[in-house]
């Protein structure tokens, strides 16, 4: 399972279930639980624990991989260090007027440092990014905020769910994109548990 819940820390205060975008914790006589077949691991649950009783578990799903990854050319880079200070990631370093590199590692693809490079000095390596920005669907939402934690052009935006257990699947509070910030990476969907973005 993604997430568990240590029955010896939890207090049964019931946060984790309040708080819980798809209803994956279950209440016991003393504890909580947390249902594996329906935990979308978006770590609500362990942000929101008073006692620290939920924890990753050993089959907690990776990040996703990066659709395309990015270089930059040696001839071509003059050193400005821009692509080095948008870099959401800080996966950029060189000195200034010196090539920049690009560390593969921490690179998650989103393709920043390539638009603002005013040398086009930064290639990308792998499918293009789509020309049209993506959406969310308002009705598959679950409002978990995956998407916003790893957006690296901050371009959604969202309401978590109210805290009052009964009131969540009535008030629908799902995220959005702003077309204008979004920069076509498909990082959102790659993390969106749910298929909600579009």
């Amino acid at each position: 399972m993604a997430h568990y819940i240590d029955g010896k820390a939890c207090i049964a205060c019931g946060e984790c279930q309040r708080r819980c975008p798809v209803d994956a914790i279950a209440a016991g006589t003393s504890r909580f639980a947390i249902l594996p077949e329906r935990c979308i691991d978006c770590g609500i649950c362990a942000e929101t624990c008073p006692e620290g009783a939920v924890r990753p578990g050993e089959t907690a799903r990776p990040a996703p991989a990066p659709r395309r990854a990015y270089r930059i050319l040696e001839t071509a880079c003059i050193g400005c260090s821009l692509c080095a200070r948008v870099c959401p990631e800080k996966a950029i370093s060189g000195e200034r007027k010196k090539p920049y590199h690009i560390d593969g590692a921490k690179c998650v693809g989103c393709g920043i440092c390539a638009d603002k490079c005013p040398k086009g000095a930064v290639e990308r390596v792998g499918p293009p990014k789509r020309e049209e920005p993506y959406s969310i669907s308002i009705d598959a939402c679950v409002s978990c905020g995956l998407c916003t934690r790893h957006c690296p052009a901050g371009a959604i935006t969202g309401v978590e769910p109210p805290l009052n257990y009964e009131l969540r699947d009535i008030v629908r509070t799902p995220f959005s994109i702003d077309p204008q910030k979004c920069v076509r990476c498909g990082i959102c969907q790659d993390w969106c548990r749910v298929g909600a973005v579009q």
